[in-house]
């Protein structure tokens, strides 16, 4: 698969679109403030941690293909 940069940009255009059209709906909760929600771009998949480390990680395995993606 060939990779396309994008410019920072469109990844906060891409990222927001995502955020607003249903991911803001599932996170913005009480035990999620002051956490950080990580979106990959791509798939639409999201992952909610304190300082973004373990979201990266997480998206990082399952682009490996060593985790399957959870539904939250």
């Amino acid at each position: 698969m060939q990779s396309i940069l994008l410019s920072r940009e469109e990844v906060a255009r891409r990222a927001k679109e995502l955020y607003e059209n249903g991911i803001r709906q599932q996170v913005e909760r009480e035990e999620n403030i002051g956490k950080m929600v990580i979106i990959d771009i791509e798939t639409g998949e999201y992952a909610i941690d304190k300082i973004g480390i373990e979201s990266e990680e997480y998206h990082r395995m399952i682009d490996a293909g060593i985790l399957s993606a959870r539904t939250t």
